[in-house]
Order: structure tokens, then C-alpha cells, then sequence
């Protein structure tokens, strides 16, 4: 829900910096200081879309507990191949478009892995363990009230050789909004 920044502070939601943008997540203008505005989020986790079939199923990502500042944020990442390996946790700050690559989500059909899709720009990646057919990942979010409203994107990639030419299944995206 947008508002303007002189809007106050409508039913307890908290502000969000946010770069203006066209249809497709694309930065407008050449100075960002001009599509400066304020969003207001509720605070929450929430997935987006789906992820790909792999050999044990269908990966799935859950939140375990809030992204709530001063705590322990921990994802669940269940479904995994039943052999043990490895998953990727990729965090982001857009699911609309991925610097260098294009608008978000974007399939990896090119890559060997059909109905597979990439909900979020993979700025930081974090390599778990698979510990027979599920993982997690877990961030201390720190105190610091200026982060209450931040945005941030998550998706797990998890090595899966068997379940199509490119080894790699995916999850589905998570939004987290701190509060």
C-alpha cells in the first residue's frame, strides 16, 4: 500500500524507502533521489510462487519464526533429496528485477531446469547443509529500530542432480518486512 511520506503513520504500518519504478521493477529517471517514496508494510513473511519438483518432491520454504528486530529469523527449507547434500539460501532486495539478468521472476528453462524460477536478485548467497531431507538458515536481525519496514527476499536453490540436466531445483521466494 502506498502512501505519500507527509501521510503519518496509518494503522500502525511502519515506512519503507522504495526507489520509484516502472510496470517491471526497472529504476526510473537517472537520478534515484527524484522517485524517492514511502511505502507502508505491514510486518510479516510471505511466500512467493513456487518452486520446481525435484527427486523428493516438491522443495518448499517456510518461515519458523518473524523477522522481528532483535531476534532470530529462521527459514525451513523441507523436501530435500533424500541423499543428503547441499542447498543455496540467496537473500535479495528486489523480486521485480535482477540487475545484469533482467525482470524477476526469471525461469531457468535456458539452464536445464524447466518450471524452475528465480523470485528474487541473489545479492548474498549462503551455502546450508541438507541434513536428510530438509535445512534451515537462520539471520540474527539486529535491534536497530531504523530497520523496522526494511525488505528483504529470500529463495533456497538446492542441488539436486537427478531432477533435471541442470541439478538444481528451487523453492519458492519469501518476502520478510522487519518489524
Amino acid at each position: 500500500r502506498r502512501a505519500s511520506a507527509d501521510a503519518g503513520n496509518p494503522d500502525g504500518l511502519r515506512p519503507r524507502p522504495r526507489w520509484a519504478d516502472d510496470d517491471n521493477g526497472v529504476p526510473s529517471g537517472a537520478d534515484p533521489v527524484i522517485g524517492y517514496f514511502v511505502e507502508y508494510e505491514s510486518p510479516r513473511w510471505r511466500p512467493i510462487g513456487v518452486g520446481c519438483a525435484g527427486s523428493a518432491g516438491l522443495p518448499v520454504m517456510t518461515a519458523t519464526t518473524s523477522p522481528d528486530l532483535g531476534a532470530t529469523f529462521t527459514l525451513a527449507v523441507t523436501n530435500l533429496p533424500t541423499a543428503g547434500g547441499a542447498f543455496v539460501m540467496a537473500i535479495g532486495f528486489s523480486d521485480a528485477f535482477w540487475p545484469g539478468v533482467g525482470p524477476l521472476p526469471f525461469e531457468l528453462n535456458l539452464l536445464g531446469a524447466p518450471t524452475c524460477f528465480v523470485f528474487c536478485d541473489p545479492v548474498l548467497t549462503e551455502t546450508r547443509p541438507n541434513l536428510g531431507e530438509a535445512g534451515a538458515w537462520s539471520l540474527l536481525v539486529p535491534t536497530s529500530p531504523s530497520l523496522a519496514g526494511a525488505v528483504f527476499f529470500q529463495q533456497a536453490f538446492v542441488v539436486d542432480p537427478p531432477a533435471n540436466s541442470f541439478g538444481l531445483t528451487v523453492t519458492n521466494g519469501g518476502r520478510a518486512v522487519l518489524q
